[in-house]
């Protein structure tokens, strides 16, 4: 097929997101967790659109466009102090702005990040993740 040009290589992302160690496409992604008090454990902050869950399947989002899912995305490309929208978003949080928040995150069923609506977090951390695609 590659010698009849239909298909590509993922184009410009490709190239925006590189090569993985197996060779195949690579995403980086920011993931943001929280804590609810100073030895509990971490919590990955979900939100409905962006990828983080690998064993759930990705939602259906045509023809919405999810910004702050898509600008997470390009915080994983570069520093954070690039970034400083991200660094008022984990402001906020920790100010206790969950429910601002609350139609960007993942609320599904039991409301998994409703200790954020309690009280706010304290702390949170950014990790930054490489996801690997494989090979076809």
């Amino acid at each position: 097929m590659s010698r009849f040009h239909l298909v590509n290589e993922y184009g410009l992302f490709r190239r925006m997101t590189g090569v993985g160690a197996s060779g195949q496409v690579a995403r980086p992604e920011v993931i943001l967790s929280y804590r609810v008090k100073p030895n509990a454990p971490w919590q990955e902050l979900s939100f409905a659109y962006k990828p983080g869950n690998v064993s759930a399947p990705p939602p259906w989002i045509a023809p919405h466009q999810p910004r702050l899912d898509w600008q997470m995305w390009f915080a994983a490309l570069g520093s954070y102090n690039q970034q400083p929208w991200l660094v008022h978003l984990v402001y906020k949080l920790l100010r206790g702005g969950a429910h601002d928040l609350a139609p960007l995150l993942e609320w599904r069923g039991e409301h998994q990040h409703a200790g954020l609506l309690e009280r706010p977090p304290h702390s949170i951390r950014a990790l930054l993740f490489h996801y690997d695609f494989t090979k076809p």
